[in-house]
This record gives structure tokens, C-alpha cells and sequence, in this order.
């Protein structure tokens, strides 16, 4: 069960990278643009683990409900930018990407740091997301150029943050029947 986790929590935190498709003109981006991207966010996934681990090694804590709480979060902040904020409404401008993809390593690194907090496996999700990020950039190029791009039901943040928080709800309760 936690493989599945961890990478729909992966898959999840993904989806938002297809809005960045709407930030170049027809989804072309600058020259080394895609690989920053996802490091970034792998980077800062794997070092929010980290941060957990270390956290709740050095803290210990007979029951953490932090974790729970930090993804929820996560998944409600993707819910909120992605309801009120439509992709085709970005700015072309390349600091505008930069911005989404910082704002994007932020998640990143609150959701690495919950996984840490409970021991969960946040290397292979790091890798995992940095695997989805990658995929996503590709369909992203193909989806800026097409009629779905310019939806108004098309919010993959939305889809992205509902996601996360119904994997954690899930999680939640599987581990309160396991106990």
C-alpha cells in the first residue's frame, strides 16, 4: 500500500506542471527549462524528507498527526490556485514559469517533509515525482497547441490537488482500521 501512496502522491503534485505548458508560446520551452524544472522539485522533495526524518528522529513523537495535516494543506493550496486561476489566463513572461515552478518546489518540500514526519519512503517519491514532472512536460507541449488548453474545465491543479487530498483521507483511515 505505501508504493501506491507515495506515488500518487507523486502523480498528484505532478499535474500542476501541465499549466507551466501555457507560460511559452506553443509550449516551447527555453533551452534547459524542462530538467531545472524537475530537479527543483525533486530536490526539494527529497530535501523536505530530509528535513522530516531528521525532525522526527531527533523529536520523537508517540503519535504525528503533521504529516496528515501538511498534505492536506498542500492539496487544499493546489485546489485553491487551481479553482481560482484558469492555465490559459498565465502570463507569457519567463519569470511568471520561474515563479510557478518555485511555488511548485514549495509543495514539493512540505509534502517531502510530511512523508518524512511519517516515515515514509520520500527518496523514491522524490524520484517518482521528478519521473511524472517529466512525462507531464511532455504532454504539456502537445496540450498547449490544442482545443483543451483553452477549456475553462481544464484545471489540472484542481484534478492534482483532489487527488492528494483523497490519497491522504485514504491513507488516514486505512491506518486508524490497521490500528
Amino acid at each position: 500500500m505505501n508504493i501506491v501512496i507515495i506515488t500518487l502522491i507523486s502523480l498528484a503534485l505532478s499535474l500542476d506542471v501541465l499549466r507551466s505548458s501555457f507560460f511559452f508560446s506553443q509550449g516551447k520551452y527555453p533551452k534547459g527549462h524542462r530538467l531545472r524544472e524537475a530537479m527543483w522539485r525533486v530536490v526539494a522533495m527529497a530535501f523536505g524528507g530530509f528535513v522530516g526524518w531528521l525532525l522526527i528522529t531527533f523529536l520523537p513523537m508517540s503519535t504525528n498527526p503533521f504529516g496528515f495535516a501538511l498534505l492536506m494543506l498542500v492539496g487544499v493550496k493546489m485546489l485553491w490556485t487551481g479553482i481560482k486561476d484558469l492555465p490559459f489566463d498565465a502570463d507569457d513572461r519567463f519569470h511568471a514559469g520561474s515563479a510557478l515552478m518555485v511555488a511548485a518546489s514549495v509543495n514539493a518540500f512540505l509534502a517531502g517533509l510530511a512523508l518524512g514526519l511519517d516515515h515514509r519512503n520520500y527518496l523514491a517519491s522524490a524520484l517518482l515525482l521528478g519521473f511524472f514532472v517529466l512525462i507531464m512536460q511532455s504532454v504539456s507541449h502537445r496540450l498547449a497547441e490544442g482545443r483543451l488548453a483553452k477549456n475553462p474545465l481544464f484545471r489540472p491543479a484542481v484534478a492534482g490537488g483532489v487527488l492528494l487530498v483523497l490519497v491522504e483521507l485514504i491513507n488516514f483511515f486505512y491506518k486508524i482500521y490497521d490500528s
